[in-house]
This record gives C-alpha cells, structure tokens and sequence, in this order.
C-alpha cells in the first residue's frame, strides 16, 4: 500500500483534488497555541492559515506578504521560520458566548478600555448608538419584555457611572436628579434624592438646593418671552367654551408649617372669565389674593375687572372704565408745606401743618396750622374744598 493511497476526495458528490483540500486547509484550518513564545519556537511554514494563542484569547491570521512589522507578542507575532501571524482586527478579547468571559470588536484592533464594543455578561459598552441612516430612523430603549409594574430606564454618569443623571418610570414619569419623580416631569437639583409630594394632579415639578434661590429664566431675542395658559370646558376629546367664573390661568403661593406638611394657597394672582367665551365675548378679569395675619383663609384683595375699573377689598363690583372703588379708608402721603410735591392737577395728599378753617369759617393763624387734606388743581396746592392756597 502507498503512503499517500488518497487522492482524490469526494465533496458534496463532486471529486476534489487532496492537493485543493490542503491549500485549503492551509487558509482556513487555525492551530491553538499557548502563548507567543511556543509560537517563536515553531516551525508553521505551509501549515496553518491562522492561530489562535490562548493566553491572549484572540485569533491571528498569517500575513504572507508582510515582511517587515516586528514582533510585539499582542498584535504580529513571527514564528521560528519567520512567518508574522497579525491579530484579527474585530476579534473577540474572550470566548464568543462564554457566560463568563467578554465579547469585544475594535474594527482598529484595540482592545480592554478602549474597544469600541465589550459586553461582559453584565453589560454592554457602546460610544455611540445610531438608529439608522433614513430621514425616518428611530432609536428605541426598552426596559423589559416581561409585563413592567416596577420597570425603569436611567441614565448613569460620573465616576463608573456613580451618579444618576435620570430615570424614566414605568408610568413615563420622568426625573431628572431623582429616582422617584412623584410628578410627569421632576428637575432636582438637591442633594437629597427623595423629592417633597408635590401634590395630585402636577405635571411639573422642580426641586431646589438648599440655601439657594430656585428660579426659571427665559431667554428671548427679539421677542418678549412670557407664560401662556389657556382653558377649555370639557375634556380633550370633547372640548367646550369655557363659562364665566372659570379660572383660566393663575399663580399661587404655599409654605411649610412644619417638618411635614405644606399649607394651602395663601397668596394668589388669577385670571378669570367675566362672562362666557363666544367667538367675540372674551371678558375677563384678574384678582389678587392674600391671607390675613393669623388666618388661614386667602381673600381677594384686588381686582381689575375688564372694563379696567380697579376696586379694592372683598366683594366689591365694577366701578366701570377708569374707576376706583374702596371697601375701607383711603390714606395719603403725608407732606408738610414746606414739602408738597410737585404738582399734578387732581392729585391729593395730607398736609400736616397748613392751616385749615375751624368750623366758624376762620383760617388758623401762622405757625399754628393743625393741617389738613390738600389737592392741586393745576397751579398751586389747595386745601381741600376751597380755593385757598395751603400756607403753614
């Protein structure tokens, strides 16, 4: 019998030459070595296309054509014939599907901290996440595929990810500087993670550090910025007008009163329809409410009704156009004649030391004035009701 008695090699019904298999082999067929020194101290000329070297969990292609990059031991190593075997670009830095073990790519060849893809059985780093490449592309996180009651997305940033930058709910509630928004929209910006209940029904919700002043700014150029609300009767699917007494936008004020609890609203500035909404019936007005020294309940202080008459305390109606009405006593600056202000006709203050008339009709005398009311009536001050000018 010859020692090579097979010739020829049938492969999926067609004969093929032993000669073919080999070469093939040769291109494919990888050789596991340990390390780069036993790769040094062998010969693989005509042997291997490639090998795979354990200690360094990572596949090498043989680069016939390369005759002049040295030997690193991690990316080209040359055996004893001098063959340079080169690391696969893209190749795993561990056991493809190994529980245990991390599956990298680096279309560079770089691999640990700056492979550009690492899952590790435990997570997946990625420098970048693209959608697609089409006008119409979108990118999807999901939390879970199982049924989420207590499901969640956050975002982790600083040290190893140390810090949470902000976490969607199950819900869609969003917190920014929270692990627990109790509001649709939650912005902290305190130390403390747990935020205060802001209430039912808020949309909302921003949370301040503490000693600082929390406040919103708006930039606008070339436009005046401002806050906008707007109200409709019924509901989303079925709006209707709304009717006159309805708030249509307002700003209020609450504080604490102890460790637990905030107070109602005790101070507030609300726009109100004055009659109900048509096409062309928009009336409306807006109050201003405080609460008293010791109470707890807010009043109405100040309304502008629409047809810009002013009144002044609680339960008071129109004045109409340009009036003012006053539930309680009017008090004025007070001058004295030496003092009175410059002069704008109508206008009326107190002066404590002109000299008024007792009731027989007399003018105090000099110095001796016990003062009075005075108003201008465009030329000079006038004690009020008489045509006499205010003298001290």
């Amino acid at each position: 019998m010859a020692s090579n008695p097979v010739d020829v090699i049938i492969v999926d019904g067609v004969p093929v030459a032993k000669s073919d298999v080999r070469a093939y082999e040769k291109l494919r067929v990888r050789k596991r070595m340990g390390d780069a020194t036993e790769v040094r101290n062998t010969r693989l000329s005509g042997q291997y296309g490639g090998l795979y070297i354990s200690s360094l969990q990572s596949n090498f292609d043989l680069d016939a054509a390369d005759t002049t990059t040295p030997d690193d031991g991690a990316t080209c190593i040359i055996d004893f014939d001098g063959n340079r075997f080169k690391k696969v670009n893209g190749a795993g830095s561990g056991l493809p599907g190994g529980t245990d073990r991390q599956v990298q790519f680096n279309n560079l060849g770089n691999f640990g901290g700056s492979a550009s893809f690492v899952w590790d059985g435990a997570a997946l780093r990625v420098p970048k996440a693209v959608g697609g490449t089409g006008a119409g592309s979108s990118l999807e996180l999901q939390s879970t595929t199982g049924v989420g009651t207590t499901d969640f997305i956050r975002a982790l940033v600083g040290s190893n990810g140390a810090t949470e930058a902000w976490r969607v709910l199950t819900d869609g509630s969003v917190g920014i500087g929270t692990p627990t928004p109790l509001a649709k929209f939650t912005i902290n910006r305190n130390a403390v993670v747990t935020v205060p209940s802001p209430g039912s029904n808020v949309v909302m919700h921003i949370v301040g550090a503490d000693t600082q002043s929390t406040q919103i700014i708006m930039d606008s150029f070339s436009a005046g910025p401002g806050f906008f609300s707007r109200r409709s009767g019924g509901t989303l699917a079925s709006p209707s007008a709304i009717a006159s007494g309805n708030s249509i936008g307002s700003f209020n004020s609450a504080g604490r009163y102890d460790a637990s609890n905030y107070s109602g609203v005790t101070g507030s500035f609300n726009f109100m329809a004055e009659e109900n909404f048509t096409s062309t019936a928009w009336g409306t007005k807006f109050t201003l409410g405080t609460t008293p020294i010791g109470g707890t309940v807010r009043t109405v202080g100040l309304t502008q009704w629409g047809s810009a008459g002013v009144s002044i305390g609680s339960a008071l109606s129109d004045p109409g156009t340009g009036n003012l009405s006053v539930a309680g006593a009017i008090q004025t600056g007070s001058f004295t004649v030496a003092t009175l202000p410059a002069g704008v006709a109508g206008r009326m203050v107190y002066c404590s030391n002109c000299r008024v008339f007792n009731g027989a009709g007399t003018q105090e005398s000099g110095g001796a004035g016990t003062g009075g009311h005075v108003s201008y009536n465009g030329f000079a001050w006038k004690i009020a009701g008489t045509n006499v000018t205010a003298v001290a």
